[in-house]
């Protein structure tokens, strides 16, 4: 980064929360709380349905994390009209 950018000294930004090693699986009251939290209001039969799919989901989202992108250039981004 070239000199100037970043200010010395203490950043005015708490440090980054550490990532767990293994996040803790989702529950079917946690899936309940956050859904509720966007306005959803789902039953007991939806989220016996919507939880083994957001756990798949999450995992799937887990694996990127490990993915070697270091070196990938972003693709941009056209909008068309």
């Amino acid at each position: 980064m070239p000199p100037g950018l970043v200010k010395a000294g203490a950043s005015r930004y708490s440090p980054p929360m550490p990532s767990p090693e293994a996040p803790s699986p989702l529950t079917r009251d946690a899936l309940r709380i956050l859904a509720r939290a966007q306005g959803l209001a789902l039953s007991e039969a939806d989220l016996d349905t919507v939880l083994p799919l957001v756990r798949a989901t999450r995992a799937l989202l887990d694996e990127l994390t490990d993915a070697p992108l270091a070196d990938v250039e972003p693709t941009p981004l056209y909008q068309m009209e």
